[in-house]
């Protein structure tokens, strides 16, 4: 095996480690300290020792997140490489525990230093375990942060690989003499690599999202006093948000796997248009720590989208209406039990709480002259929401963790990314190009 392919190996092993990190197992951790362990060898050219494993922890995963070499614990040791060696290497690998063994503790491992998470829960990696009566003096790892850590780890050891030749020659030696687990199954062959055919069609679907965002951009700015077909731009919005969230999910699945998702990947049932569900699996799998902490306008976009109650509202219209909703009246003719909300009645709730906005709204509503005006007002607010969620979901293909592909296939979203703050709500879609 030379270099390039042992590149790509631990590279498809690291993405198929990340993608087992949503199933919310402890198990999971298991692989992630594997891992680490079989590259401290590598990179040593021999089994790692606890020496050498402690400076691989600190030397390179240190490069990646500084905590790992320095956090401090409450009582101010900052020794969390022999941590890990102690509790996930020796305990966790070896002895299927998170004690230490006699030998480990002599040596400085502690019962409980290391307190394993998902972000399901809501923890933040390496961070100290919150202080409370019995709890220990702990180190949180969030798998899903550790396995991002880990490809980061990957990508520099092997780039740091092709310029030293000593490097190079302990890698390839290591794996030659100890080699690595790879079990190919006839399915794996099929599922292999993405095909010419599927990144091309990828690309494709972004662009129809785009059309179909910007045609229901401008046909919202259609609706006035005297025109309030509404039913068509929520249909154009609601495809083309959802086919862009998937078109996220698709690049970060092959970033972190190697492979597009298969087809159960998304429901087929009504929930599978539930773009509230689909932004929910985007905030917690592609804003990693890493993007977060790199890009400043990152942190700006996932309070956004985690926390902005008017894009709540607009995002639930949306998911109701592909999953029910513009069925609304059939349902009514035919007896449904439960027909779903009236598109009609959530619209106009949205429509009036934008409106209340405005203190004088009371006295404007019922005059017809200002009938348009309160459109174009209202229409503008509901465009900033659209463009700015647009906006925060194409920077993801651009500096996101959307891998190679997701940065070819860019372009198509280069009207909303490039949209700043004072640009909002103030393109005229009758003129832009679908």
């Amino acid at each position: 095996m030379d270099l390039p392919a042992a590149r790509r190996y631990f590279e498809a092993r690291a993405g198929e480690i990340r993608s087992h990190c949503g199933s919310g197992s402890a198990f999971v951790f298991i692989e992630e300290c594997v891992l680490l362990e079989y590259l401290a060898s590598a990179e040593a050219g021999k089994a790692a020792t606890a020496a050498t494993y402690k400076a691989f922890v600190s030397n390179w995963l240190g490069r990646v997140r500084p905590a790992y070499r320095d956090f401090a614990f409450r009582d101010g040791q900052q020794n969390l490489p022999a941590q890990m060696y102690y509790v996930l290497r020796c305990g966790l690998v070896h002895s299927f525990s998170l004690t230490p063994d006699a030998k480990g503790q002599s040596a400085g491992g502690r019962d409980r230093s290391i307190v394993l998470s998902h972000r399901s829960d809501g923890r933040r990696h390496l961070t100290r375990y919150p202080k409370r009566a019995k709890a220990p003096d702990a180190v949180l790892f969030v798998a899903e942060d550790f396995a991002d850590d880990l490809r980061s780890v990957v990508r520099i050891l092997f780039d740091e690989a092709e310029r030293d030749g000593m490097l190079r020659g302990r890698i390839l030696g290591r794996m030659r003499d100890h080699e690595p687990l790879a079990v190919v199954t006839r399915r794996n062959r099929r599922r292999s690599m993405p095909t010419v055919i599927q990144e091309v069609m990828i690309g494709e679907e972004l662009l129809v999202a785009m059309g179909l965002l910007k045609v229901g951009l401008r046909e919202l700015g259609r609706i006035d006093g005297a025109t309030d077909f509404f039913h068509l731009p929520i249909l154009l919005l609601a495809s083309g948000f959802e086919r862009m969230m998937k078109t996220v999910i698709c690049c970060h699945h092959l970033e972190t796997t190697g492979q597009f998702p298969p087809p159960s990947e998304f429901k087929r049932d009504r929930r599978g248009h539930d773009l509230t569900e689909l932004l929910q699996r985007i905030t917690q799998d592609c804003y990693s720590d890493a993007y977060l902490s790199r890009v400043p306008a990152a942190q700006a976009d996932i309070a956004f989208l985690r926390s902005d109650p008017r894009l709540a509202a607009i995002l639930k219209i949306l998911s109701d209406f592909g999953q029910s909703a513009r069925y609304y009246n059939l349902n009514i003719v035919l007896g449904h039990e439960d027909p779903g909300p009236s598109p009609e009645d959530e619209w106009q709730k949205l429509e009036l709480e934008i409106l209340k906005e405005d203190a004088s709204w009371a006295s404007r509503i019922g005059d017809p002259r200002e009938s348009d005006a309160i459109h174009r007002e209202i229409n503008t607010a509901l465009t900033v929401q659209c463009e700015t969620l647009a906006r925060a979901l194409s920077r993801l293909f651009t500096i996101g963790g959307l891998g190679p592909l997701g940065r070819r296939i860019s372009a198509h979203t280069h009207h909303f990314l490039f949209l700043t703050d004072d640009q909002l709500g103030k393109t005229d879609y009758e003129h832009v190009r679908v």
